[in-house]
């Protein structure tokens, strides 16, 4: 599957360049073609080294500050324009000698839309995987995608075909690079200005996620096969390295786990139970979680290998080491200033299971169940989030969506990456994940910075949760009306407002789909709230049996206090009790 070129997404090219590069030097000039490009925003080159890693690409970021028109013989008779760049993060990976090595292909490219605005919506990518060899036997190389381009698809499953649109879409030939420059890069960047971000990876077990997320190795894999997590300390460790305007930073690491509802570090196994807390000026932080400061990418590497050694892990019929928690990577950047500080998350949520597929029993199936139910929490959140009835978002129903509340409510540059199977054999299962991707699109975030203990000036800060009006409610309501009777469309108006549902019927088909939809959620909802009464029930039984035992305490006194003093203790004990319990 090859995407169509999008010059948008992608970054405008400038350049294609076949010239020496030195890494030494704090200052480059390049020839390059006008094209628009805006002073002081990111510029990313890309190329390949004629060295001993011929394949080994490469990104190197700068910022343009100064351009000056002049003629060019390198490009014939096409006008250029003279740059001068300052380097950002110039680093390298080869083996050879870093400073100085000759560029086959250097590309240089601007992204404007990733520059532009403090607020913004959630990014929402989507990676389809290749096709395994199971898919592969029962449908051969068929999907259930067509109509492709960069940011948008046509799903096809056994009832309907519906488009999709996302903000970047990877297919099957897309490199973990490819990723990491779209999705990580610039919330790296943010995060070490003191701002806030997260990446989540999401869809069912076996679609991607931890592949994305961490590679097929941490210890030993090559350089084009290097997921997200990698990537982000190989650039954290950049701009250690080659600091901007002398910046000098602190970067610590934290690993942990969210397993059956506990929260635990993946670095120290003894801490099984750690504590989800919150304060002005760390934002929801893991109260006792080991942090690791980074200093050299091989410790690093070594730390992360062996927290991942310690995750929880089952065998399924879907994946053979499928992630049974969800793991969360926690990387907090403090400037040396002590002005502020900014926090990064990486989080691999666990897939999301059909127990029939998995053939999940015992402590399989109560792992998948746990795991599915953190997953409708989270839904939950979103929902609330995206129906414009903010008065409460259940962020405290999972520990999950309680970490995340930061990443969600409006207080951190969040992305998510949705892992799909292309094969029509997981078709329902994603087209679950493309929906929740899509209602996730609907979140508003606003990046802030949280001081530090030592600047509580900063603290005040305003943050609130932000909310998206959709302004085709009305529209899916005039539709039903065409359809239904007059009460069904008041009892479905009210519901699809709790449930947040706003893809806008087109046919019959779709409203009977929208009702099973929202008639599946409400049942989810009333079991819910069953449950909560039951647990208020067995708290309130509890308490009456508290206070039983208490009256019977004082009776006993009262009645001990009134019997004749020249009774032993032990008669009076008896008579007591004889009076009390008489038989």
């Amino acid at each position: 599957m090859q995407a169509d070129p999008d010059p948008v997404s992608r970054g405008t090219r400038i350049a294609h360049l076949h010239e020496p590069f030195d890494f030494d030097r704090t200052v480059h000039f390049f020839r390059a073609y006008q094209s628009g490009i805006i002073h002081g925003a990111p510029l990313s080159i890309r190329f390949r080294s004629d060295g001993p890693q011929p394949a080994l690409c490469q990104t190197l970021y700068l910022t343009a500050i100064q351009t000056q028109s002049s003629p060019s013989s390198h490009f014939g008779k096409h006008p250029s324009t003279s740059l001068l760049f300052f380097p950002l993060k110039a680093y390298t990976h080869c083996s050879s000698d870093p400073s100085k090595f000759t560029i086959s292909d250097i590309q240089i490219r601007q992204d404007q839309r990733n520059w532009k605005g403090k607020m913004s919506n959630v990014t929402v990518c989507v990676r389809f995987r290749p096709l395994n060899s199971k898919e592969r036997k029962i449908n051969g190389d068929l999907t259930c995608i067509h109509s492709f381009d960069s940011e948008s698809f046509v799903f096809k499953d056994e009832k309907e075909e519906i488009r999709f649109c996302f903000d970047k879409v990877f297919y099957s030939d897309s490199e973990q690079l490819d990723v990491y420059e779209f999705l990580a890069s610039p919330i790296v960047e943010d995060v070490m200005n003191g701002l806030n971000g997260t990446i989540l990876t999401y869809g069912q077990t076996g679609a991607g996620k931890t592949y994305s997320m961490e590679g097929p190795s941490i210890l030993e894999c090559e350089e084009h096969n290097k997921g997200l997590l990698l990537r982000v300390t190989d650039e954290l460790f950049g701009f250690l390295r080659y600091p901007v305007d002398n910046k000098k930073f602190t970067i610590k690491m934290s690993m942990v786990e969210i397993y059956m509802e506990k929260v635990r570090d993946l670095f120290d196994l003894s801490k099984d139970n750690l504590q989800i807390k919150e304060s002005k000026t760390r934002g929801i932080f893991i109260s006792g979680a080991t942090e690791i400061p980074i200093t050299n990418s091989t410790e690093v590497q070594q730390c992360l290998s062996r927290g991942i050694a310690n995750r929880a892990v089952g065998e399924t019929q879907m994946n053979l080491t499928s992630s049974r928690s969800h793991c969360l990577y926690i990387f907090i950047v403090q400037h040396k200033e002590r002005l502020r500080s900014g926090k990064f998350v990486l989080v691999d949520l666990a897939g999301s299971e059909k127990v029939e597929k998995t053939g999940a029993e015992g402590r399989l199936l109560e792992e998948a169940k746990t795991i599915n139910k953190s997953l409708s929490a989270l839904g939950n959140v979103i929902n609330a989030l995206t129906s414009g009835k903010t008065n409460h978002v259940p962020y405290r129903d999972s520990k999950l969506t309680r970490f995340l509340q930061d990443a969600l409510g409006g207080n951190s540059r969040t992305a998510l990456l949705c892992c799909c199977s292309p094969s029509p054999l997981n078709a329902s299962e994603s087209l679950s994940t493309l929906r929740f991707g899509t209602r996730l699109k609907l979140i508003k975030s606003v990046q802030r910075s949280f001081p530090t203990d030592d600047d509580s000036s900063i603290s005040k800060q305003t943050t609130s949760d932000s909310i998206f009006r959709q302004d085709s409610y009305d529209r899916i309501v005039s539709k039903l009306k065409e359809n239904l009777k007059e009460e069904d469309v008041d009892l479905l108006e009210k519901l699809f407002i709790m449930e947040g549902i706003f893809s806008l019927p087109q046919t019959k088909e779709e409203i009977e789909l929208a009702v099973q939809d929202v008639t599946a959620r409400t049942i989810t909802a009333l079991h819910q709230a069953v449950e909560d009464l039951k647990e208020q029930l067995d708290e309130l039984q509890e308490e009456n049996h508290k206070l039983r035992m208490e009256l019977v305490a004082q009776k006993l006194a009262m009645t001990l206090s009134n019997l004749p003093q020249n009774l032993s203790p032990f008669a009076k004990l008896v008579s007591a009790l004889r009076f009390l319990f008489p038989f």
